[in-house]
């Protein structure tokens, strides 16, 4: 048997991302070469997004695929969107950090214990509300077991 028959077959597949699919656009049998020309068609605007896919055929017939390369139009959007969200993250936390540092409780709510006589008065009016509902349940009851 030869050693070309032992050695397993690898070719890079070049794909084009179009119309929500990726498609075969060209197949090569040098990575260099195929990262090469995916990044010129994604500079020509040819589709949204490239990639190259390493294609390795084992001598035992296993198929082996990874993904080598891979580029898209608003990769450079995405990336920059990324930083403006961690900026923004940084900034909002300085702001809570000198906010907490004024002396505020954090989880302090504005207006809040402000006037405690108000909810005093207002749990009082619930438990007289439940305890006239649970008397004239009980009242009910007691009529219908003895008089029933």
């Amino acid at each position: 048997m030869s050693s070309n028959a032992q050695k397993s077959l690898t070719s890079f597949e070049l794909q084009s991302f179009q119309a929500g699919n990726w498609k075969i656009d060209s197949i090569y049998d040098d990575k260099e070469l195929a990262i090469d020309m995916a990044k010129r068609l994604l500079g020509a605007r040819r589709a949204t997004a490239m990639r190259v896919v390493e294609e390795r055929f084992a001598d035992d017939g296993e198929l082996k695929s990874r993904v080598v390369f891979r580029q898209s139009l608003v990769d450079d959007t995405n990336a920059e969107a990324l930083e403006r969200k961690i900026q923004v993250q940084k900034e909002v936390k300085e702001a809570r950090d000198s906010r907490h540092g004024t002396g505020r409780h954090p989880l302090a709510v504005a207006g809040a214990g402000t006037n405690t006589t108000d909810g005093v008065a207002w749990l009082f009016v619930k438990l007289i509300g439940i305890s006239a509902v649970g008397l004239v349940a009980l009242f009910v009851l007691s009529r219908m077991i003895f008089h029933g």
